[in-house]
């Protein structure tokens, strides 16, 4: 569907330099990147809002790069959603339709779209009126009436209270399913990128630094970096013992020796991640390596507990998190123990 080849992006001094990437019909591809990566400007791009340096975009096979925005079969929903303040809710929904060749099946697709949201009660009502969750609602709809067959969406429940934020979310799932769309989602939200994201591209330093499929990416960062980005705040310095087929032992300083996944081609000096929340406190068959430390702080709070833990021989604290509510004392004596197949390898830098 979406093919973006080696695509070059330039606003002032900041450039987006040689971006590859595609999105199939029927999937969302998330792209995650910091305030500042460029997550923005890669999406007027791709939209024809903003003249290329190098690079092709295409869409099913055939190049779009030199089209207008309006004859490329994308919608951009930017972050203020841009929905008309002066029309209704169906004003709003047909405006698209009306400048489209594309549109979703005419009257029928858009009633089909109205009803599979509930949208009825809302046709008549000015937008200033609705909440945030209801106008997200409508400009998902507005963009799938035109008959785009590709969206393109800007943070677009950043402005959302964490509860609705996950209704939408569902919403969004249910809309790709029953119509298929290709989707092009930008967030710098963890959580986000990996529950809606089928694939999923991380955007550092103006270049996608890693992209694959949401998991694979999620278990296996491909450095510091991308690894902090992603959430992972426990990385150690370490050294490899020994590794055969991708896996192998890990000596960490303060850890011990972990068992762990380990990519091809490192040297011995690497750095060993886990996240905080998949260690366990309870002792079980094969739950991988027992750690011992001692806990330096404790933060309970919105039923789980976040616990820094000093560990022997090194400077640096271990997070770990539970999710539920248990009290500790600073310089208490602690152990867990940390799961093999959550641990990954990363090159030292």
């Amino acid at each position: 569907m979406l093919e973006v080849r080696k695509l070059d992006l330039t606003a002032g001094d900041f450039r987006l330099k040689g971006l590859d990437f595609r999105v199939e019909r029927g999937e969302c591809h998330a792209l995650i990147g910091p305030t500042g990566a460029g997550k923005t400007l890669l999406l007027e791009g791709v939209a024809g809002l903003l003249p290329t340096q190098g690079g092709q975009v295409l869409m099913d096979g055939e190049d779009v790069t030199g089209w207008a925005p309006e004859r490329r079969g994308i919608a951009y929903v930017p972050q203020d959603l841009a929905l008309f303040p002066h029309l209704n809710v169906e004003e709003n929904l047909r405006f698209g339709m009306r400048y489209s060749k594309r549109n979703s099946g005419g009257e029928e697709g858009l009633h089909d779209l109205i009803a599979f949201l509930g949208l009825e009660p809302l046709l008549k009502r000015r937008i200033e009126g609705l909440s945030g969750g209801e106008q997200q609602r409508i400009a998902l709809v507005r963009a799938l009436a035109a008959g785009r067959r590709l969206l393109l969406l800007d943070e677009p429940f950043s402005a959302i209270h964490a509860g609705l934020r996950r209704d939408l979310w569902r919403v969004l799932r249910e809309l790709i399913a029953r119509f298929s769309p290709g989707v092009l989602l930008v967030t710098h939200d963890v959580e986000e990128a990996f529950l809606l994201g089928d694939r999923v591209s991380v955007l550092l330093d103006g270049y996608i630094r890693q992209e694959g499929v949401g998991e694979e990416v999620y278990r296996n960062p491909c450095d510091p970096e991308v690894a902090r980005l992603l959430g992972v705040r426990n990385l150690f310095a370490a050294e490899i013992q020994s590794c055969e087929e991708g896996v192998g032992w890990v000596l960490c300083p303060g850890l011990g020796r972990i068992h762990s996944r380990i990519p091809e081609g490192l040297s011995s000096r690497c750095l060993l991640g886990f996240r905080g929340h998949e260690v366990l406190l309870e002792k079980g068959e094969g739950l991988g390596t027992e750690v011992r430390g001692k806990v330096r702080e404790w933060f309970p709070g919105g039923g789980k507990t976040l616990v820094l833990v000093s560990l022997p021989g090194i400077p640096d604290l271990c997070e770990i998190e539970f999710r539920d509510t248990r009290s500790f004392c600073p310089g208490e004596d602690i152990r867990f123990w940390i799961p093999a197949d959550k641990t990954f390898v990363l090159p030292a830098p």
